[in-house]
């Protein structure tokens, strides 16, 4: 019994580390916007909420990450001015 508990403990211990180390990956690769890195460390069909149709390949991600990243960059400088023009 206590040998069971211990190879368990051993097990999760293990898979809490992996988890982590695919955790720091997966953000470093989004902070550097390593579209390729991510299509690596995802698993497709990707699913999405809201009516947005799933991301099924890497080919996929990579067209549909640049389109929202393009998004985000506008969403950020239209931001910016306007935080800028509305200063006294």
């Amino acid at each position: 019994m206590m040998k069971t508990i211990l190879i368990l403990s051993v097990l999760v211990l293990a898979a809490n580390d992996s988890h982590q180390a695919f955790w720091d990956q997966f953000k470093a690769a989004v902070s550097k916007k390593d579209v390729d890195a991510i299509a690596t460390l995802s698993k497709f069909p990707i699913g999405m909420s809201y009516g947005i149709p799933n991301v099924k390949s890497k080919l996929d991600l990579r067209k549909r990450y640049r389109k929202g990243l393009q998004r985000t960059v506008r969403r950020r400088r239209v931001l910016r001015q306007s935080k800028t023009r509305n200063r006294p």
